[in-house]
């Protein structure tokens, strides 16, 4: 009976590393980043592209009864605690990334939702542009909204880390 026993020992022993091991996993701390005054509040949530983050999902919802604008010509991207470039968008081709970009402009009331991506990370490679992802560390944005007639700002920061975790592929 031992010997029956043996093969199974053995073929379990070989299974169970490959049901568990580590895999490499982002993390942003926090997770989400919220700024509130009377006219407006933003919130911010960075975005994993392929191999890391790489973008950000940004809410701004007007709380005026007057049109509000978002300044693209005047947010920054902050890549650990320094000024690193401004964003693209939807909308906005590669090759004008860093050209002048009108004003996204919110109804009152209403709020915008935009997904943008760091200009400075976006590199031609092979004939295609790419988007690289964001540094380890301090990462975020300063939006600056203008509001009859005056620019406000906000500086939403997250910090970026990716951490080798325990993966289970569930039981045998």
């Amino acid at each position: 009976m031992n010997k029956k026993i043996s093969p199974y020992i053995l073929i379990f022993v070989f299974l169970l590393p490959a049901c568990s091991g580590s895999q490499y996993v982002w993390r942003s701390d926090p997770p989400l980043q919220s700024y509130n005054n009377r006219y407006f509040a933003i919130s911010t949530v960075p975005i994993i592209l392929f191999d890391g983050y790489g973008a950000f999902a940004i809410k701004v919802k007007n709380k005026t009864n007057r049109n509000i604008e978002v300044d693209w010509n005047r947010t920054i991207f902050i890549s650990n605690a320094e000024a690193n470039g401004g964003f693209m968008f939807q909308g906005i081709a590669y090759e004008r990334r860093n050209c002048r970009i009108p004003p996204d402009i919110i109804p009152p009331y209403r709020t915008l939702r935009k997904i943008v991506f760091p200009n400075n990370l976006v590199v031609k490679s092979d004939d295609v542009w790419v988007h690289k992802p964001m540094e380890k560390g301090e990462n975020g944005l300063y939006i600056t909204v203008k509001i009859n007639g005056k620019n406000m700002g906000a500086t939403l920061t997250s910090h970026l880390s990716e951490k080798r975790e325990q993966k289970s592929e569930g039981y045998l």
